[in-house]
């Protein structure tokens, strides 16, 4: 019991550090808000929890925050605030933080999960073109970007301020489909 207690706490500091983060103003080409809100009645239809978004620096690549008065923010990283970041980059994205309120985290072998099973169930259901997005982010983030296994998320790596990133078009990733034969079950 302690030991949950625990991985629960350090979580919760995580989350209470992003939201301390100074906020951006989004610097992106789409309707957010719009976005979120056709993908909520999707996903989420039954909730009535509103959700906001907040770009800042805040050492995730994104996550979201729920809170006790109904709300909860999706905190994207700065390096994705970006007009050439595609669409689908936001859409994976979006889908991928509203799975967290539809599936909870749970005790998996001994181990509290923020991603379950039924977690990358749900995500291949609602997010198909996944592959693509982790391709992109890969592709365009590869030295500033890791995967952190014990906390569950992916990190940005600090120095990623002092690189300028060119973004790569989305549709290289669509119509090059021959580069795409690896296991489509791989989840990054």
């Amino acid at each position: 019991m302690f030991k949950k207690a625990t991985e629960k706490n350090k979580l919760d500091n995580w989350f209470d550090s992003c939201k301390d983060q100074p906020h951006e103003l989004p610097l992106i080409s789409i309707d957010i808000n719009q976005m979120i809100s056709s993908h909520r009645m999707r996903i989420i239809p039954e909730s009535l929890i509103k959700v906001n978004v907040v770009f800042a620096d805040c050492g995730s690549l994104a996550c979201i925050c729920k809170s006790d008065e109904g709300y909860a923010t999706i905190f994207f990283h700065s390096i994705l605030n970006n007009a050439d970041t595609p669409v689908q980059v936001f859409e994976h994205i979006v889908i991928h933080e509203l799975i967290h309120i539809r599936v909870p985290s749970r005790e998996v072998d001994g181990k509290m999960k923020s991603h379950p099973p039924e977690f990358w169930e749900e995500e291949k259901i609602f997010s198909p073109e996944r592959i693509y997005v982790w391709e992109w982010l890969i592709d365009n983030f590869y030295d500033v970007v890791r995967r952190d296994e014990e906390k569950e998320m992916t990190i940005v790596l600090r120095k990623w301020r002092k690189k300028k990133y060119t973004y790569k078009d989305w549709w290289l990733y669509i119509n090059n489909l021959e580069r795409y034969k690896f296991d489509k079950e791989m989840v990054l």
